[in-house]
């Protein structure tokens, strides 16, 4: 729970108020999927509103680009967190 708390406040330090509506980069790695986490587990207590965001930088295989957004929809999806995808 400290954590949480931790985060709820930093994000208020830095001026996110509540019922914000914030976008997420999500790769699908380790620190993107915790902090995404994260404000999963804090979005009804921060009264925040997250999507997430994949971007295709067209850096890896068509396959392995394709594992990763099953991943990270699959992820969003399980959590209900609103998720698109860009290539860029």
């Amino acid at each position: 729970m400290e954590l949480e708390n931790r985060f709820i406040e930093a994000m208020a330090n830095l001026g996110i108020s509540r019922d914000s509506r914030c976008l997420v980069a999500f790769s699908g790695g380790g620190d993107s999927t915790a902090l995404l986490e994260l404000c999963h587990q804090t979005a009804k207590t921060a009264g925040r509103h997250y999507t997430a965001l994949r971007v295709r930088h067209g850096i890896r295989t068509g396959a392995e680009e394709d594992t990763e957004t099953a991943f990270c929809r699959d992820f969003c999806s399980e959590r209900r967190i609103p998720f698109t995808e860009i290539t860029g």
